[in-house]
């Protein structure tokens, strides 16, 4: 806080003479899932990346000598990286130049690192162990981003979103007397402000969304991608789920209780097949991508 099979996001271009790759990525993909196509890399030379100011963290928290390095991209703006062995991408290393921020990713475990490099390597904060992370990832989309904090003091603690151009996108501001949450997207305005931590505002948005029409419809549940896993961790049945949102980005399903009241929440990401299972009562209990 993840098995899933690789694809191709962007084309990779060969460049010649110094066997460098070059990636020309979709920008609407997620960069912590993007994924890269071992065939892409063919006739590519592995490098040594040693002298890269991100390598001392990266090799923190992966055996690097166990696998062929390959640049994927490298402009002014961030570098990539990803690690092949037994002839597949299993690692991925993002480096954002003007920041020092550093993510990897490994394409079966799922994120084992983000944060701010200073001078010493030394590991900043992961924003997954803020309480308020998980509101702010299923109504933004948080892994989309690059997230900072900006304020982290003892009443509050303010998180910027930037995109990929690192431009500032969304803004959490969570109030920690009271667990408030606001999160603001900075171009269309409030998204979310309420308590978090209770189930009130999951109850609400319950509320709102049954009557919808699909959930009046009769909707194969087994058919959807995430439902054996769904059923893996929580023991399911059809009957007690409801469809509360499905559309081209994710789908939310909530599984009720015995008294019809929402005891489970079920988010699936569709373009990188992650899906998170949330116990309304006792917090998060899956956070992985699916095959």
């Amino acid at each position: 806080m993840k098995t899933f099979v690789l694809t191709t996001v962007g084309a990779l271009v060969l460049a010649g003479g110094a066997g460098s790759v070059h990636a020309f990525q979709n920008d609407q993909a997620p960069e912590n899932e993007a994924k890269v196509n071992i065939s892409q890399l063919a006739g590519a030379e592995a490098e040594d990346i040693q002298a890269f100011t991100e390598y001392a963290s990266l090799e923190e928290h992966v055996d690097v000598s166990d696998y062929e390095a390959y640049v994927v991209e490298d402009n002014a703006y961030k570098r990539v990286i990803v690690l092949k062995k037994n002839n597949q991408v299993q690692v991925k290393s993002i480096f954002v130049k003007e920041t020092n921020r550093h993510k990897i990713i490994d394409f079966q475990e799922g994120l084992l690192f983000q944060g701010i490099l200073g001078n010493d390597q030394a590991e900043a904060t992961d924003l997954d162990d803020y309480p308020e992370y998980d509101n702010l990832e299923d109504r933004v989309d948080a892994y989309d981003y690059h997230g900072m904090v900006v304020e982290d003091n003892a009443n509050k603690r303010i998180i910027v979103l930037k995109d990929e151009d690192g431009n500032s996108v969304y803004k959490s501001i969570f109030v920690k007397a009271t667990n408030m949450h606001k999160i603001v997207d900075l171009n269309g305005g409030l998204i979310f402000e309420g308590v978090i931590g209770t189930d009130d505002d999951i109850d609400d948005e319950a509320d709102d969304d049954q009557d919808e029409e699909e959930n009046e419809a009769d909707i194969d549940f087994d058919a959807f991608l995430e439902y054996d896993n769904l059923d893996d961790v929580i023991d399911v049945d059809e009957d007690e789920l409801v469809l509360v949102e499905d559309n081209d980005s994710k789908r939310v399903l909530l599984a009720l209780d015995d008294n019809g009241q929402p005891r489970y929440k079920s988010i699936f990401v569709k373009e990188t097949n992650r899906h998170k299972v949330i116990d309304l009562r006792n917090g998060e209990i899956f956070n992985g991508i699916l095959k």
